[in-house]
């Protein structure tokens, strides 16, 4: 099977995309049946974007603690690529390899600096995939780093600028001018999204929590204008929230507990499809079910 799928993959793009797809489905039966011929799924400068993505997925699922470094080396190599879209899904898959491997997690951080120093477009995805590393080892925290080569204003989208806001929110210790920065979002709070305004809401509340003198006043007018000038009823309404528990005179270390809560690990294991069970998945092999993903 093994030699047949390999033979399969050096065939016409759609063909590759199908084998793929098939293999996606298979190792989930059998994770161990390709790991030995991973260089005829690397990506190829011809191959088309969607087969482009279905190989570099393939990568990510088949990473071993044997297989990483060979695959970061390939993912460093993929991150050159001109297509936007792909680089930002190599950028991704990077920050897949450290969450899946510990071993090899600082040479993923140090990879990602080098990738956003050749290519400054990329810094968006970099920051939203270092946010995801962090979250399972804090001492992999660069975003100190970022902001002294690349600045914060630099920062645009949505996705990056909540990542950015909750790691000041949740390292303000470890970041020297996390102050200067949430206030630099604090005073243009009103024209941000409203994802981002939850995420400024809940770094100030944790700075406040660090540092309940140095940034009353702070929260205070966060709380204020989000109160008397948000028309979103969730952003409102957790506003208040706190502004009871505060009024209420619940202590640090209460606040502490209701504010961090319990944070659920981040993982990138997933099925191949919820929608399929594992005989669904058997009976879908050489579908069209596996290619679309629905039994």
């Amino acid at each position: 099977v093994n030699s047949a799928l390999v033979t399969l993959s050096r065939g016409d793009p759609e063909t590759q995309y199908v084998v793929c797809k098939n293999i996606h489905a298979i190792l989930v039966i059998f994770p161990n049946l390709i790991c030995n011929s991973l260089d005829s799924f690397y990506v190829r400068f011809t191959d088309p974007p969607y087969v482009k993505l279905e190989k570099l997925r393939l990568l990510l699922k088949l990473v071993t603690p044997s297989t990483a470094c060979q695959i970061l080396k390939e993912l460093e190599e993929y991150s050159s690529e001109v297509d936007l879209v792909f680089a930002e899904e190599v950028v991704k898959g990077i920050a897949t390899v450290a969450l899946k491997i510990e071993s090899v997690a600082p040479s993923c951080v140090e990879l990602l600096l080098r990738i956003v120093g050749r290519r400054p477009e990329l810094l968006p995805q970099v920051i939203t995939s270092c946010k995801n590393i962090v979250r399972k080892y804090p001492e992999q925290l660069v975003l100190e780093t970022l902001i002294i080569e690349h600045g914060a204003d630099a920062v645009a989208e949505e996705d990056a600028k909540v990542s950015l806001i909750w790691m000041l929110g949740e390292f303000c210790d470890f970041i020297t001018d996390g102050k200067p920065i949430i206030t630099r979002f604090i005073d243009e709070l009103m024209s941000h999204e409203q994802p981002v305004q939850m995420a400024i809401l809940s770094a100030v509340i944790k700075m406040f929590l660090r540092d309940p003198v140095g940034m009353e006043q702070t929260l205070n007018i966060v709380l204020d204008t989000l109160t008397t000038r948000s028309n979103d009823p969730d952003l409102r309404d957790r506003a208040y929230a706190y502004w009871r528990l505060l009024s209420k005179g619940v202590g640090v270390a209460k606040m502490k507990q209701i504010v961090h809560g319990h944070q659920v690990p981040i993982t990138v294991e997933s099925t191949f499809s919820d929608a399929m069970t594992m005989a669904d998945l058997k009976k879908s092999i050489n579908t069209a079910a596996v290619v679309f993903g629905k039994p």
